[in-house]
Formats: C-alpha cells, structure tokens, sequence
C-alpha cells in the first residue's frame, strides 16, 4: 500500500512538472516575437528618453508592446534622467544592483556606458517573515558600455539586448518621479547625486 502512494505521488509530481514546463513553453513563443507594427528606427533626432522609465526583460507582450519578466533576476528598470543620465536597476529576489551612467544615441542605437560606482540593496533574507529591512553596499568596478539597437514598437522607441538571448525594453507604466522617490527613500539617490 506505501508503495502505492508512493507511485502515486511521483507520477503525479511528474505531471505537474510536465504541464507546467510545456505551458511555459508555449507561452514563451507566443510572447517572444515581435508584433508586426515594430520597424527600425530610421530617425533618431526627434526621439529623446529624457524623462522616460523602460523596463527591460526577456519577454514581450506582443499586443501591447510590454517587456515582462516572471522569473528571479531577469528584469531591470532603465531610468532616463535627462539626454545623457541614466540609472539602471537589476532585480533579484535576494537584493538588486543600481548603477549609474551616461548614455547616447548614435546610428540608431543606445550606447550605455556604466560608471564604476555599483550599489548592492541586500535584503534580510536570513529571517523567514522578513520586515523588508536592506542594507546597501558600495563597490567599485570598471567602466562598462553596452550598445542596443534601437527599434519602434507601435511608435514607441524601445531597444533590445545584443547576444542570443534577447531582453527588450519597453516603456514602463511606472512614472519616473515614484522611481526617483523610492531611490530617495533607500538612500540611493545621494550616492548617484540625484537631486
């Protein structure tokens, strides 16, 4: 009879995770296509991020135009602070990774160059019912830069991740005074000059 449920219970496990593997799947190549009204950028002297909040993840609603992420550590915020500012956010369910540096836009595409200063936010993560509590730890590193190309998605400039695994970075509905009020509140703001 233990033997039984034992059966049971693996093989109902094994079809959870099947289901579970092939509807993700599915969803993934339902998602990971571009919508039709995309085309390059052809003109990108009337186009500015200044002021703008992009998301940028591996996924991307193809109705909508929306980047998305449902798992740990591959979404980010891409925050545009004026026409050559910008703030980038990498979230991770253990901490998140905020960075800072210029960016311009040349021959249709974004050239992001990361300065040196890194802010690690570390959650309480040792206690199971945790109040929220971080600390934040300053590292230095060597300057980075990163060139996307630049695409329109219904109108909207969005850029997208070189490589074989693609990220997209749509706008977010996310305003960008509520992601400059939360990097105040952390403590972040002050160590980037953010005003």
């Amino acid at each position: 009879m233990q033997k039984n449920i034992t059966t049971i219970i693996i093989c109902a496990i094994s079809l959870s995770i099947l289901l579970a593997c092939n509807q993700q799947k599915s969803t993934k190549e339902n998602t990971d296509t571009l919508p039709a009204q995309t085309s390059n950028v052809t003109s990108i002297e009337s186009k500015s991020l200044n002021g703008q909040l992009y998301i940028l993840a591996p996924s991307i609603d193809s109705t909508a135009c929306m980047a998305y992420g449902e798992c740990d550590c591959c979404a980010s915020h891409y925050a545009f602070l004026d026409d050559t500012a910008f703030i980038a956010v990498d979230y991770c369910l253990e901490g998140d990774t905020y960075y800072k540096g210029s960016y311009q836009l040349s021959n249709y595409n974004i050239i992001l160059r990361f300065g040196t200063l890194v802010i690690q936010k570390e959650y309480n993560m040792e206690e199971v019912e945790s109040d929220g509590s971080f600390k934040l730890r300053l590292e230095k590193y060597d300057s980075q830069k990163i060139v996307y190309p630049l695409f329109l998605c219904k109108g909207n400039t969005c850029f997208k991740s070189p490589g074989d695994e693609t990220h997209y970075a749509t706008k977010d509905t996310m305003q960008l005074k509520a992601f400059i009020a939360t990097l105040k509140a952390d403590g972040i703001a002050k160590h980037f000059n953010v005003k």
